[in-house]
């Protein structure tokens, strides 16, 4: 679904309004990013992968989203995944 940039506006502001004054980051993690999402008209469940296996510099790790071909976005400071192109997708 396509949105307008008034409504990315609209509903940005609104999420922003409504996540200001949270603390508990490990709590609300996810209902965080399917908000952030949903801003974008991003439906999380059709694109969005939480904690995705993946290799890291250290081991074995997880990527804690992950969007197929797209992007992928961990949260985590001391986290080194491999590169998009050498996760065989």
């Amino acid at each position: 679904m396509v949105i307008s940039i008034n409504e990315i506006k609209k509903r940005a502001l609104e999420f922003s309004l409504e996540w200001k004054d949270e603390s508990r980051e490990h709590a609300e993690s996810q209902t965080f990013w399917n908000q952030f999402f949903n801003v974008f008209g991003i439906y999380r469940r059709r694109y969005i992968q939480y904690n995705q296996p993946s290799e890291t510099i250290d081991g074995k790790g997880f990527i804690d989203i992950f969007c197929a071909k797209w992007f992928y976005l961990c949260a985590k400071l001391n986290f080194c995944a491999k590169p998009l192109h050498r996760l065989n997708l």
